[in-house]
């Protein structure tokens, strides 16, 4: 995973950056064309430099590029898109980050079954959005369907049930603790 800082505004919580900076983790294997790799990787490093206009512009091209090629709904486009949230929620525009979330929260449940992953990171990122803008209901309804989803994929305890019960435990305190 590449190097989170808290989000702007002074909000240092640990739990919502690990939750959300799990979207960070791209390779190059991963990504079907190398020079939309390449893109998503450099986006990342400036991002980690707080260079975040810079890095949103290039995201969002990334993503524009996989919705042009591969559909609107695309899992790509998924993953580009939360990638943008991320960089969003690094500068503190949650409403923003959220916003984004959703549309690439639907296209991850339209992809074929089997991707549970990809819906689980992006379930934990909106979560740990949500309840930092105060809707804590809604955190722990993403947060507990993440969990469904690992434990039916997963009879382990598996790195990312962890997270989603991490995620779970931080969205449900954060409104009471």
């Amino acid at each position: 995973m590449y190097g989170v800082r808290p989000p702007a505004g002074g909000m240092s919580s640990k739990s919502h950056i690990q939750c959300m900076g799990s979207l960070l983790g791209v390779s190059a294997s991963e990504e079907p064309d190398s020079a939309l790799a390449a893109r998503t990787l450099h986006a990342m490093a400036l991002n980690d430099a707080s260079r975040y206009d810079e890095a949103l512009s290039i995201l969002s091209e990334v993503e524009a590029d996989y919705r042009e090629t591969q559909g609107e709904h695309s899992l790509d486009a998924a993953h580009a898109a939360a990638r943008c949230a991320m960089v969003m929620y690094q500068r503190g525009d949650y409403e923003q980050a959220a916003a984004t979330l959703e549309p690439a929260l639907a296209a991850a449940r339209e992809a074929p079954p089997g991707d549970h992953k990809a819906l689980t990171k992006i379930l934990n990122a909106l979560a740990a959005t949500c309840a930092l803008r105060g809707d804590h209901e809604r955190a722990a309804e993403l947060s507990t369907e993440a969990i469904a989803l690992q434990r039916s994929a997963n009879r382990q305890l598996h790195p990312d049930l962890a997270e989603s019960i991490y995620a779970r435990a931080a969205a449900t305190c954060v409104g009471f603790c």
